[in-house]
C-alpha cells in the first residue's frame, strides 16, 4: 500500500482493526497526514494527550 506522502506500507492482514486515542481536533490532520510519531508532530499545529514526564524520559 502506497501513502500519499510516498511512502510504502504493508498490513498484516490479521489486522482487523485499529485502536487510535487522540483529541477529535486532531482527526482532519490525521486524515490529510496519517497517523504520525510524536516527533513528527512537532512541525504540525495538533493537541497532544502524551505526558511530559514519559516523553521526557524518552527523548
Amino acid at each position: 500500500m502506497r501513502h500519499p506522502s510516498g511512502v510504502t506500507c504493508s498490513v498484516d492482514p490479521r489486522i482487523i482493526e485499529l485502536h487510535c486515542i487522540m483529541p477529535m481536533g486532531n482527526i482532519l490532520s490525521v486524515l490529510a497526514h496519517g497517523i504520525l510519531s510524536y516527533e513528527s508532530t512537532a512541525r504540525l499545529p495538533h493537541a497532544s494527550v502524551a505526558m511530559a514526564e514519559v516523553q521526557e524520559r524518552r527523548d
